[in-house]
């Protein structure tokens, strides 16, 4: 290990260590803490006793392929979606699902604000990308009316990981189904915190061909999903690609255990608001959401840089990104963080006012 390189224990999605002084963690995504959830983890070592621990599309192992159809079924019901596919990350399922829309000449739009890491899937599908100006859905409107691509596809995140905000999807699906393009919509921030049951904003919604959703944030496992309204096809399927029995095993206890979370969802969301509100009143150029996702706008990269800094020496870790070339200091507010450890934050800010963004507009 190099001399300067930090050693980092997790001690709880709320707590950390780093080089052995305790931090409050505000970089954590495991926004239940289901990661060491017991009845996750003891089905998941359930699976690996009865099928192993390799890809779950061994055909070879007896009781593989109505395992994965069982837990198929009941994820099917939970987002009333008449098919569902596991893959192991949410860039693969992404890449692998574009790449089978490429029979037809196909395009991609999708927002300025798009996580990168969404946007290198559709890079590494080969399909051109068109960007539309942030939450502009005239512009939107604008480059689908002039794209000649025999297909088109729509690719939004319910809820913008970077910044917190929440999409239009009524008004997106409407412009879709006007221009006859696909949407599809990546779930992955609202799933396990949002909507019924925490099945994300996306399920039942009119107008959404595909699901996206990574489970490794709401749901605290690694793996990813696909829901779709009409079948996949074979170029959607990958052995290698695809989810392990352990994981399978963890989304058939996620998808039990994420309805009987409403007053984790609820108090969760109540912080999250209270900790917006107060960091806006404070002065702070916060985007308008009371998500638990909270996006410190900077005035420059000097001054998110320093925000970030004041944070950590003082025991507070945060997120800094950079969205459409601008500078942002994110909290992830998790169901651990108690209403003192959101003091703590506000009490570490009161100093310096320096990266405020005065009369910036979303």
């Amino acid at each position: 290990m190099h001399p300067n390189a930090a050693r980092v224990l997790p001690l709880d999605p709320s707590r950390l260590l780093i080089n052995d002084k305790r931090f409050l963690n505000f970089a954590c995504r495991d926004t239940l803490g289901l990661t060491q959830h017991a009845e996750i983890r003891k089905n998941a070592m359930k699976y690996i006793l009865q099928y192993g621990l390799g890809p779950c599309h061994s055909d070879f192992i007896e009781g593989a392929l109505e395992c994965m159809k069982r837990v198929e079924e009941i994820v099917q019901e939970s987002l009333e979606s008449p098919c569902v596919r596991f893959y192991s990350s949410r860039r693969v399922a992404l890449w692998l699902w574009l790449s089978s829309l490429c029979a037809k000449p196909t395009a991609v739009f999708c927002d300025q604000w798009t996580d990168p890491e969404l946007l290198q899937a559709v890079h590494g599908s080969g399909l051109p990308v068109h960007r539309y100006r942030k939450a502009d859905l005239d512009h939107l409107s604008e480059l689908l009316a002039h794209s000649s691509s025999a297909q088109k596809v729509i690719l939004v995140e319910s809820l913008h990981y970077e910044t917190g905000l929440a999409t239009p999807l009524e008004a997106i699906a409407t412009i879709a189904c006007k221009a006859g393009a696909r949407l599809a919509v990546d779930d992955s921030s609202a799933f396990g915190v949002k909507g019924k049951g925490g099945m994300g904003l996306a399920r039942s919604k009119s107008g959404v061909d595909m699901i996206l959703c990574g489970l490794n944030r709401g749901g605290g496992i690694d793996g990813a999903l696909i829901a779709a309204q009409k079948g996949l096809n074979k170029a959607c399927a990958s052995q290698e690609l695809s989810v392990s029995f352990p994981t399978l095993g963890a989304i058939e206890a996620l998808f039990e255990i994420l309805p009987q979370l409403d007053g984790e969802r609820g108090q969760l969301e109540q912080r999250s608001h209270w900790l917006s509100k107060q960091l806006r009143a404070a002065g702070f150029c916060i985007t308008p959401s009371s998500t638990h996702l909270l996006s410190v706008f900077c005035a420059s990269a000097s001054a998110g840089q320093k925000l970030y800094q004041q944070l950590f020496d003082q025991a507070i870790l945060t997120e800094r990104l950079l969205v459409d070339s601008e500078c942002v200091v994110r909290f992830n507010v998790n169901a651990f963080h108690s209403v003192e450890d959101l003091n703590l934050v506000l009490t570490a800010l009161e100093t310096d006012l320096e990266c405020v963004y005065e009369n910036r507009l979303f």
